[in-house]
């Protein structure tokens, strides 16, 4: 059996259209992939400095911190209460596991 020159045009028109679909899926993926890198790259500075970069920080730099990290900030008295956001809260409760500081 053979293809007739329009089942080849056909079919191959379809196969680079294929072609280029995955290309362009793939170019996604490795942007995600360095955006990835980046932001984890981000919060593990901010994990390891945040203290010093809190201190050296300016005001609207200090609110966006805070926004970054916490939300439902409430001031009750001398106490402060808060929901840390995430990636933030999961490393607070791994930090206050005994084998995660083994």
């Amino acid at each position: 059996m053979s293809i007739t020159p329009d089942d080849y045009t056909e079919n191959k028109l379809r196969y680079d259209q294929e072609i280029n679909r995955v290309k362009q899926q793939i170019e996604r993926l490795e942007e995600a992939d360095k955006s990835f890198y980046v932001t984890a790259s981000y919060l593990l500075q901010l994990f390891k400095h945040g203290e010093k970069i809190f201190e050296v920080a300016s005001i609207e730099e200090k609110r966006e911190l805070l926004k970054l990290v916490l939300s439902n900030l409430e001031l009750k008295g001398k106490t402060v209460r808060f929901t840390p956001n995430e990636p933030f809260a999961t490393v607070l409760k791994l930090s206050e596991c005994s084998s995660w500081q083994e």
